[in-house]
């Protein structure tokens, strides 16, 4: 980030910055880190992205992950893009993993692009997550309005 901050003035350099603060590791999609930042948006504490829970394993042996996970309170998202409904394969080990994933005591909440069209669409999403993770436990500051991603991304700055 550094190496950004130091460059002359360009054309949306504030974005490039903002957007900068956003970059996780392990992330396998665009939708995945929008979810991640609708979540963040409204309070909840920062997931683990593409978590492998220990113990889980599909009947081949591959390990199962998440792509969004709060480990210690077993609460993760699954973000589900059209291939997950339209791919029979993938359907059924979709099915295969969160029945697993129940048997270990997870509750997996579904995303999809429904969930991420719209502030109010990911309010909701944000809402179901961050009751889930009350209920077991976990204490945050629920925002009922969205913080802004440059305040975000400011927040994100410090800690780093």
């Amino acid at each position: 980030m550094r190496q950004v901050t130091e460059l002359p003035k360009f054309n949306a350099k504030s974005k490039c910055m903002i957007a900068l603060a956003f970059i996780t590791p392990r992330v396998d999609s665009p939708m995945e880190s929008k979810t991640r930042i609708a979540t963040t948006k409204y309070g909840l504490p920062p997931a683990v992205t593409n978590y492998t829970v220990p113990g889980a394993t599909f009947s081949n042996g591959a390990p199962i992950t998440l792509d969004l996970a709060w480990p210690e309170f077993r609460v993760a998202i699954e973000y589900d893009g059209d291939h997950h409904r339209t791919d029979k394969n993938q359907w059924r080990r979709d099915n295969d993993k969160r029945e697993l994933l129940r048997h270990h005591h997870w509750i997996v909440i579904i995303a999809t692009a429904a969930n991420m069209a719209d502030e109010p669409s990911q309010a909701e999403l944000a809402y179901r997550v961050g009751r889930q993770l009350a209920l077991r436990g976990a204490v945050f500051d629920f925002t009922l309005t969205a913080t802004p991603l440059d305040e975000l991304a400011r927040r994100r700055r410090r800690r780093i």
